[in-house]
């Protein structure tokens, strides 16, 4: 059974990670890229941040170290989106 602790997790970084794809839909608009562009950095990220995303809420992460590994992608995305809205603010 997967500890209470780890569900409540899951779903708080599970809306993090949806908030992260919006602001990077954001983004792109500003800066010009195509929705469905697959080449730029940005873009790569998104793609990475969807995949987790759809993983979270599947067997994926069922321990507090998993938990912890998904935090630190969480926050490394968040800085990278936020170095981008900082340098590409409109």
């Amino acid at each position: 059974m997967i500890p209470y602790e780890v569900i409540e997790a899951k779903e708080i970084l599970h809306e993090g990670i949806a908030e992260l794809l919006a602001d990077v839909n954001r983004i792109k608009e500003r800066m010009g890229i195509d929705r469905y562009d697959t080449v730029q950095p940005i873009s790569l990220v998104q793609q990475n941040l969807r995949v987790t995303l759809h993983n979270i809420l599947g067997d994926s992460y069922n321990t507090m170290e998993d938990i912890q590994r998904l935090r630190q992608t969480f926050e490394n995305a968040r800085t990278y989106i936020r170095e981008l809205e900082t340098n590409h603010a409109g």
